[in-house]
């Protein structure tokens, strides 16, 4: 049942999630919506799947979004997704929500996609988050 709701659901939930700010109370919301859905596939307390979900949404959503900056980040000429990242502050750390937000943190943009570049580094980044998807 979990893998269903994760190929049929949460595909779609999350389809365009590199827009989003993922802010405290977005990631408020989508805590307590997936709590709902997880406490019917998995007959927990809903109180349980709040404090302690089977699957955490917020770092499912987080390491798509890493990893569809890398992809965008290595694309070479212009491409307008990338044009926008480029112009973004490099103080990205600070700006909570962000699509930087799980990126490593660089002193400006140019040397962010120097890191992209380099596939080992950046997989295993997103790989740290999806490690923290599931409940162990």
């Amino acid at each position: 049942k979990l893998r269903m709701y994760i190929c049929c659901v949460l595909s779609i939930l999350s389809y365009g999630n590199a827009a989003w700010k993922l802010d405290d109370d977005t990631c408020w919301s989508l805590r307590g919506w997936n709590a709902r859905c997880l406490t019917r596939i998995t007959g927990r307390d809903y109180r349980a799947e709040t404090v302690d979900p089977t699957l955490d949404l917020v770092m499912y959503i987080r390491a798509q979004r890493l990893n569809w900056l890398g992809h965008t980040l290595r694309r070479t000429g212009h491409h307008p997704a990338k044009d926008i990242i480029m112009k973004m502050e490099t103080d990205y750390s600070l700006k909570g929500g962000s699509i930087l937000m799980d990126a490593p943190v660089k002193h400006d943009m140019e040397k962010l996609v120097e890191s992209a570049h380099d596939r080992e580094e950046w997989r295993a980044r997103v790989n740290e988050l999806k490690s923290q998807v599931y409940k162990q």
